[in-house]
């Protein structure tokens, strides 16, 4: 019995010394949400983690993982309300091994949205109004091929059209997709300015769920009982303010969040 307690005791303190090396290591400041903060891993660099600033100052910084700044891509003749970075890349869009963003502009001057590749010295290499990176319909916006690295852009408007162009680099970033068994929540067309399809799937094993729509300060606006009866809502925009929203999808223990942006 002696011997069985001591086991125990040390497989308690093996589970104690397990938790405790999960440490936290840095607390970054004005973040407004996870598409303005994440992790890029770059081809020559190396891991790097990517902080946008989106008001003042508007820039986009590259720190090591140490915390320590790496670079600082400033971004204040930048158009628009809104900067996301959606690809961060040294290979991907130019073949001098510069640091290039891959931005998104809402709310620009005589268009609803603007796709930008930006580099690190602040010069714009590649410009398309009226066209985004959609990543909402099951596909990724830049994608490999075997005629090469393709970029595949959605215009925001209701013109129903696509642009196709071949990058000359690789690509170097990874893209998480939804498991449909475990759930899936998406908007489109996304931006909107005038209605949005809603897609859901419950996960498996749950029949009835919840939808929530909230601002960016995080005040719900409405909310919709949802089934497996159907998969899909179909919503209004056009009496929103123009902005970020987020969706937000409750059903059991699941629960997924989906952003979507409103133009006029």
């Amino acid at each position: 019995m002696k011997k069985i307690a001591k086991i125990l005791a040390m497989l308690v303190i093996l589970t104690i010394s397990a938790k405790a090396q999960i440490t936290a290591e840095s607390t970054y400041s004005n973040v407004p949400g996870a598409d303005f903060f994440g992790l890029v891993h770059l081809k020559n660099s190396g891991d790097k983690y990517v902080w946008v600033g989106s008001a003042t100052p508007k820039e986009v910084i590259l720190y090591n993982l140490d915390h320590s700044v790496w670079k600082t891509i400033n971004l204040s003749s930048f158009p628009g309300s809104y900067v996301l970075t959606q690809y961060t890349s040294e290979e991907m869009f130019t073949t001098d091994g510069k640091v290039c963003l891959l931005l998104v502009a809402y709310n620009v001057i005589g268009a609803s949205c603007a796709t930008i590749i930006v580099n690190e010295n602040s010069q714009v290499v590649f410009q398309e109004l009226n066209f985004f990176p959609n990543e909402y319909s099951g596909s990724p916006a830049i994608f490999n091929t075997t005629d090469g690295v393709k970029m595949r852009l959605i215009r925001s408007d209701t013109a129903k059209q696509a642009k196709i162009y071949g990058l000359p680099g690789i690509i170097t970033s990874t893209q998480e997709t939804n498991d449909i068994s475990n759930g899936s929540l998406s908007a489109f067309p996304n931006p909107t300015a005038g209605i949005v399809t809603i897609k859901y799937d419950l996960p498996e094993g749950n029949n009835s769920g919840e939808i929530t729509l909230s601002n960016s300060s995080g005040q719900q606006i409405n909310n919709f009982k949802v089934d497996k009866t159907f998969n899909d809502l179909r919503i209004y925009t056009s009496d929103m303010p123009a902005g970020i929203y987020f969706w937000q999808l409750k059903s059991g223990n699941y629960k997924t969040t989906q952003k979507m942006i409103v133009v006029k």
